[in-house]
């Protein structure tokens, strides 16, 4: 902006341009180009410079961030706390100690922001600082990028008339995120575990299900496989859907892990439990579904009792 109050200047003295032609030319507003005139012709002093920063002045300075990122490499436990994940109390109390300014813990995220730090994983309502008095909000930092792990699961069941008499849970987990070639891949690891036997693939409308590969791979496997689509938004159809909530509820709730191994663990360990528990049954129960012999086709209790086809999800 002083730039361009340093043009206008020129083109003031210069007394060649209307104030709408400079006010064109400097992409800013007439009544801007006007106040500007006036400035200019009382040879206001100061009046290039403009007003100055608005607002109130940051309590750190350059100098004091770079203290505080420094703190932070050091560490958690650098700092005499139990253990190195970074939380944002722990951070508000480094910063205090540091630099001698007080930061509410919710307030944090404005220097860790202007710091280049990223959130490495939430841990929601944890004390994992309770021996130090924290507040337990429990947000992990890291300087590096944020990693992913995915994962990818099947729940498989088998009918004796219209009750399920068996089931089976089979899952993946990998880093980055799942395409269609990868889902490709788990496909075929289900069916050399399944052995020749036929299978009803019931999922959503993710993108990777409905690729042109995809088609043309469960076209080429209908001999085994007849796949079957859940309607738009029907979460509630897909007994995959309750496996994922009692995973994010109990084994991944309140975490705050330190890397992909120890989710991938925590992950396995929910898997296994309910891989050996009876809750694959309840989650068909809560979705409604059941198989038709006549049909040969997955079916859904409708909320009058009568019972109409449907598409639910593995």
């Amino acid at each position: 902006m002083q730039e361009r109050r340093r043009r206008a200047a020129r083109l003031f003295a210069a007394g060649k341009r209307s104030q709408a032609e400079i006010a064109r030319a400097l992409n800013i507003s007439r009544q801007s180009v006007s106040r500007w005139y006036q400035a200019w012709r009382r040879n206001e002093p100061d009046w290039i410079g403009g007003a100055g920063r608005a607002g109130r002045r940051p309590k750190l300075d350059g100098a004091q961030c770079k203290q505080v990122d420094e703190a932070l490499r050091q560490g958690a436990q650098a700092h005499g706390f139990g253990t190195d994940l970074w939380t944002l109390p722990r951070v508000a109390a480094v910063i205090e100690r540091v630099t001698g300014v007080h930061y509410h813990p919710g307030h944090v995220w404005k220097i860790l922001a202007a710091l280049k730090w990223s959130l490495g994983a939430a841990a929601g309502k944890t004390d994992l600082g309770a021996e130090r008095g924290d507040s337990g909000v429990g947000s992990c930092l890291a300087a590096a990028a944020a990693k992913k792990l995915s994962l990818c699961a099947a729940l498989g069941y088998r009918w004796g008339g219209e009750v399920p008499a068996a089931t089976r849970l089979w899952f993946q987990t990998r880093p980055g995120s799942y395409n269609d070639e990868r889902l490709i891949a788990f496909l075929r690891d289900l069916k050399k575990h399944l052995r020749g036997q036929k299978a009803i693939l019931i999922w959503d409308g993710l993108p990777a299900h409905k690729s042109r590969k995809m088609k043309q791979y469960l076209e080429s496997q209908r001999g085994w496989l007849k796949a079957e689509m859940l309607p738009g938004y029907f979460p509630d159809l897909n007994p995959v859907e309750d496996l994922w909530g009692n995973i994010k509820g109990q084994e991944l709730a309140n975490r705050c892990v330190a890397g992909l191994g120890e989710a991938e663990a925590s992950v396995c360990k929910g898997m296994e439990w309910v891989r050996q528990s009876m809750l694959p049954f309840s989650f068909l129960h809560h979705a409604g579904l059941f198989f038709d012999q006549v049909c040969h086709s997955i079916m859904r209790d409708s909320v009058n009792g009568s019972r109409q086809t449907a598409s639910s999800a593995r």
